[in-house]
């Protein structure tokens, strides 16, 4: 894959973080919601409900632990915009 722009390039690094996470918590379980620094409130905008991680259905994160609120975050945020580009 060709990256020229800087655009580009940030749009790649979220997309390879995304597969690694997703490779990491396949392999090794999913993370305690304290390792993932999970709080109840949004950061910045950011939120599991727009999480690329986050299954609406089930109010459950394909890498943390347990039921997660939809306006909640935490530190494996990606937003869920990858998979439209991806």
């Amino acid at each position: 894959m060709k990256v020229d722009d800087r655009r580009g390039f940030i749009k790649f690094l979220g997309v390879s973080f995304g597969v690694a996470t997703l490779g990491t918590s396949e392999a090794f379980g999913k993370n305690s919601k304290e390792a993932a620094n999970y709080v109840e409130s949004p950061k910045n905008g950011e939120k599991c409900s727009n999480c690329f991680h986050f299954k609406k259905e089930t109010s459950m994160c394909t890498i943390v632990e347990g039921k997660v609120l939809p306006k909640g975050w935490c530190k494996f945020y990606l937003s869920e915009d990858v998979r439209r580009e991806g």
